[in-house]
């Protein structure tokens, strides 16, 4: 018809959901810090603690000789680092079809960042989580459990693997890490809220939690609400909290280096961490590739004391 034309609808472009976790609920580099290295193959080397252990004979006698003390050092071989990466396409259709202020590139680069910290935050809680790794550790249940308040006792169950952990580990943890689905059965413990009745709360709010466990050298308290789901593509939603229903104790350096106790790192390669893209022409598709190369290990599994199943899983 004369004097009419087509106009696009624009404004349903400018509102788009997507959904991620919160990029500071993912932990995983806070309890095995990230150190750099050169080659995807390394070397560390150990001072052992044999000395430590032992009451030696130090006295001499006259024109006797000193008693000698021969000190552990090792060399451990680490890695190769794995490389984990990721890609996603943008088709020549669907990028005509994008209007501002729509980016499929950087949208594409957001997911694909999002499930490679997804894969990383589950193979450090798996580290982490394992008795055989973390040998230094006890596992509740039935009524031991926190989620049992009737009869349940965790700042029992935390200061013994704070003194535990002090005498295997020789340095205090000052950290201590959770799930939130875990924290807020704690928070309301009735043991925990007797702890600060005076306060009149009903739950402990996690300045509250520090500064109770603060008493006992605790410096951090890292609570991590990080969701992913176990399902296949396709099927119901099976979400689960990524650090399940465990507590981890452990002494966590600030600044990795030389002759510095830490239990465990992230190794990852110099330079390589990044995004690449190419265009396919066959099928007329931009490819985007998220790239990283890392391994998680544990270096001092005495550093950390662990807490299985803290409380009941499928609560």
């Amino acid at each position: 018809m004369q004097g009419q034309y087509f106009t696009p609808d624009i404004p349903l472009t400018n509102v788009s959901q997507a959904f991620f976790n919160d990029p500071t609920q993912f932990i995983a580099e806070q309890l095995a810090p990230m150190v750099s290295v050169p080659k995807k193959t390394f070397n560390i080397w150990f001072y052992g603690k044999d000395t430590l252990k032992q009451a030696l004979d130090d006295t001499r006698t006259r024109f006797g000789e000193t008693n000698q003390v021969q000190g552990n050092i090792q060399s451990k071989a680490f890695g190769p680092l794995r490389g984990h990466e990721l890609k996603d396409g943008i088709d020549f259709d669907q990028d005509e079809m994008a209007e501002a202020p729509l980016d499929f590139e950087i949208d594409i680069t957001n997911l694909l960042s999002e499930k490679l910290a997804i894969t990383k935050e589950l193979a450090v809680h798996s580290l982490l989580s394992s008795t055989s790794t973390i040998t230094n550790n006890v596992t509740l249940s039935g009524t031991n459990q926190w989620n049992n308040y009737a009869s349940s006792a965790p700042l029992d169950d935390i200061r013994l693997g704070l003194d535990t952990q002090r005498l295997y580990g020789l340095k205090p943890a000052n950290t201590i890490a959770m799930s939130y689905e875990t924290y807020s059965w704690l928070s309301r413990h009735p043991q925990l809220i007797e702890s600060v009745k005076y306060a009149g709360v009903v739950s402990l709010t996690q300045e509250m939690m520090l500064k109770l466990l603060a008493q006992w050298g605790v410096q951090n308290l890292i609570v991590s609400s990080a969701v992913y789901d176990s399902a296949a593509e396709g099927l119901a939603a099976s979400n689960a909290y990524i650090w399940g229903q465990d507590v981890i104790l452990g002494y966590v350096t600030k600044t990795p280096g030389l002759r510095t106790v830490n239990g465990a790192y992230t190794f990852t390669l110099e330079n390589g961490r990044y995004v690449d893209s190419w265009f396919e022409q066959g099928k007329k598709t931009k490819w985007i590739r998220n790239n990283d190369y890392y391994v998680p290990q544990v270096v001092g599994a005495e550093a950390f004391y662990l807490i299985k199943s803290a409380i009941a899983s499928g609560l």
